[in-house]
């Protein structure tokens, strides 16, 4: 079957749409923003690591490491592994496989990523933008599992920290 008629009926669907629709870009912008805002939220509490004094480079390279170590490992056994990232009984095993181990992050990216994101939110080709959109959040999605974890992992820590002060 043949669309003989496409421009005319694509003009008309386009001149109805209303003048104060958001922007496809506007709309893929704010849901990175708020992505890139609970990233930094979640860095922000666990930077000082458990002990909370702990610089927060040492701790982006301690979760990485982690995470990059654990999952080796759940691919290994197939297993769902995780291992405390600061964990005393991690240290020597960390330093023998530091020596191979190349962290992706010495800093967590946002200013890079706002960037990104305000840039997707002016592109008017909605096709740029969505794969754009599409770029920057895998970009996003290392550091964001590895810090949902730590983050996990960090919030065990408070509520056994939690238990032991009651007692239990």
């Amino acid at each position: 079957m043949a669309f003989r008629h496409r421009e005319p009926i694509a003009a008309a669907l386009l001149a109805a749409l209303p003048r104060s629709a958001v922007s496809l870009g506007t709309s893929l912008k704010t849901d990175l923003m708020q992505r890139i805002g609970r990233i930094e939220k979640h860095f922000n509490y666990l930077s000082r690591g458990l002990d909370g004094r702990a610089p927060p480079a040492a701790t982006l390279e301690n979760l990485q490491f982690a995470y990059d170590h654990n999952s080796a490992l759940r691919r290994k056994s197939g297993e769902n592994i995780w291992i405390p990232w600061d964990a005393p009984f991690m240290q020597g095993h960390k330093t023998r496989l530091m020596a191979t181990w190349k962290r992706r992050y010495s800093t967590v990216p946002i200013v890079k990523w706002r960037q990104k994101a305000n840039l997707i939110g002016k592109e008017t080709n909605w096709l740029r933008a969505a794969a754009a959109h599409d770029d920057l959040g895998r970009q996003m999605d290392y550091l964001d599992v590895a810090i949902t974890e730590a983050l996990s992992e960090f919030d065990g820590w408070v509520q056994q920290q939690i238990d032991r002060a009651r007692g239990k």
